[in-house]
């Protein structure tokens, strides 16, 4: 509205400017100074000084978290404080010294250029964004020439309604700039839009089951797993039960999580005290560079290498892997041991990470039952063994990891050592590619035949 105001109807240039990673690279240093310019006194400048420096972030994955990162710029994403910090520096580019008839707009990290009047209006808006790009690298802020756009708007035509005229509005065709022929209904079936009714019951539902699947007892909890089996005309006046219970009543797994309860871990197993060592050793080598940039013939000579180095004296070798069939969504998981191969149907919900991990049980479950002395598992999946590898108690997956934790220390207890090993896949290595295709074919098997509780991370 305030673009159309400032043009009224008349011949006008105006740039979308966009800027990249605006928050992202908002600099400290600068705003600080612009609010001491505005005034604000020293406690106040000290606490905000420290909101926005030396804040470190991390990743978390399936349970996995990275090492933490200092952030040297920007304002924290979600913060109250952050968009009226960054308005600071979006202050200093609308006051610029613009010409007559030049003005800058601003709304968050998006920036408008509106250049009216006579004169040559594209040679005007070039020096006006020649300053704003200019003030832009002072504040530490870069416009991506890539991403901006100019539109040149010329002056309505005479027979324009009349501010008493109500012009007609086609409201078949709501989207800004669509054919006469799109309909809203063939516009988002062309775009594969989920609609918004829909949107708002994955929503509920994921809520739901991630509700039901915590560990934590909560209040929240409690009341859907009283109510949720309820009939539902029972729900007379109470709206949100309604809501919730029809957006959970589709869920995939919604009976085997109020059935089965929380992903908790086996009653069975004792945490050993941190200062024990691992009762299995996780070998993680690096390749020689990042994979892209290795030949499949030094892929090849670095898994040789690995499975030489773990391979000690007369050990029982297991080579796991899982699949995941994103066409179908079916899964299934995989172990091979000697001349004997054996799989498993998982479901369909599970994760490739899931698939690893209860490849590597199976196989820890096989070894303590029929095999005698040290055992060493092969695996590709670098993210299972990160998971195992971790001293925290895990957040997903939690009743399978605790499970393989428990086999590592049933072993562990006859006197045999166990070693995880990892190794970089599709290189030609027989033992991973031999798991790969049992792990591939055990997803066309018809029933489940091994089961596990659905991750909702």
């Amino acid at each position: 509205m305030a673009l159309l105001s400032l043009i009224d109807n008349r011949p006008a240039v105006a740039v979308f400017l966009d800027l990249e990673k605006a928050f992202e690279l908002a600099s400290a240093h600068v705003i600080l100074a612009a609010l001491v310019r505005k005034g604000i006194q020293e406690r106040l400048i000290s606490w905000i000084e420290d909101y926005l420096q030396h804040r470190r972030t991390r990743v978390r994955f399936q349970g996995l978290h990275s090492g933490y990162r200092e952030l040297e710029n920007g304002t924290p994403q979600g913060g109250i404080l952050s968009p009226s910090l960054f308005n600071m520096l979006m202050d200093q580019l609308v006051s610029l010294p613009f010409r007559e008839g030049t003005a800058l707009l601003s709304y968050a990290d998006d920036l408008v250029l509106v250049v009216t009047g006579r004169g040559n209006k594209v040679a005007s808006a070039q020096q006006a964004l020649d300053l704003v790009s200019e003030k832009c690298r002072e504040l530490g802020l870069k416009i991506s020439a890539e991403k901006s756009r100019a539109m040149m708007f010329k002056a309505a035509s005479p027979g324009r309604p009349t501010p008493h005229t109500r012009p007609e509005v086609d409201r078949s065709h709501p989207m800004l700039g669509a054919p006469g022929w799109a309909s809203s209904c063939v516009m988002q079936s062309e775009t594969c839009l989920v609609p918004l009714a829909s949107r708002f019951q994955q929503i509920v539902a994921c809520r739901v089951a991630k509700v039901l699947h915590q560990d934590r007892e909560s209040v929240g909890r409690v009341e859907l797993c009283r109510v949720l089996p309820q009939r539902r005309d029972l729900f007379t006046g109470k709206t949100w039960l309604s809501k919730v219970a029809e957006a959970a009543s589709p869920l995939p797994h919604f009976d085997h999580l109020r059935r089965e309860g929380p992903d908790r871990p086996a009653t069975d197993y004792v945490a050993p005290p941190p200062w024990q060592p691992p009762t299995a050793e996780i070998i993680i080598r690096d390749l020689p560079a990042s994979k892209a940039l290795c030949t499949q013939g030094e892929l090849l000579q670095h898994a040789l290498m690995v499975v030489a180095h773990a391979n000690v004296g007369s050990c029982a070798v297991y080579y796991t892997d899982g699949s995941v069939d994103t066409e179908r969504g079916a899964t299934g998981a995989a172990v091979v041991t000697g001349g004997e191969t054996l799989s498993w149907r998982t479901p369909d919900h599970c994760s490739t990470l899931q698939t690893e991990l209860l490849a590597i049980k199976h196989a820890l479950e096989h070894a303590l039952q029929h095999r005698e002395g040290p055992i060493v598992l092969q695996t590709d999946s670098r993210s299972s063994l990160q998971v195992l590898q971790q001293w925290r108690p895990p957040a997903d997956n939690v009743r399978l990891i605790i499970t393989i934790l428990g086999l590592t220390q049933s072993i562990a207890a006859q006197g045999r050592h166990v070693k995880l090993n990892w190794g970089p896949s599709y290189v030609g290595l027989c033992g991973n590619e031999a798991a790969d295709a049992a792990a591939r074919a055990a997803t066309s098997k018809p029933a489940v035949t091994s089961k596990v509780v659905p991750s909702l991370q």
